[in-house]
């Protein structure tokens, strides 16, 4: 099914806001994103994205344990959005950009 991938923040004014694709994670969005969209991977493995943080929504809601998602993802989209360190707030569940790449490579689910 065709899941809306959104990237907020800078990264949305870097790549593009919105997507589509046949997806049922977040991880497989991420993929997706990687082998898409021209330069998504090399900012995540080149060190700029690697080094920011990321929290991921699934359905509006934040991604806190990756066993949730699947029930969370049976309607509507996925954001991938950027924190910004030292604001004051708390990173909590922010996913290092590095990691990322990693999962998306298949080395790993998310937040695992």
């Amino acid at each position: 099914m065709l899941r809306k991938v959104e990237l907020l923040g800078a990264l949305g004014k870097k790549f593009g806001k919105e997507y589509e694709f046949d997806v049922s994670s977040a991880q497989e969005a991420f993929t997706a994103l990687c082998s898409q969209v021209e330069g998504f991977r090399a900012y995540f493995e080149s060190g700029e994205g690697s080094q920011e943080h990321y929290k991921i929504l699934v359905n509006g809601n934040e991604l806190t344990n990756p066993r949730e998602e699947l029930t969370m993802l049976s309607q509507g989209g996925i954001q991938i959005v950027p924190v910004v360190d030292g604001a004051g707030g708390n990173i909590g569940n922010a996913i290092l950009g590095g990691i990322l790449v990693v999962s998306a490579l298949g080395f790993g689910p998310l937040g695992d």
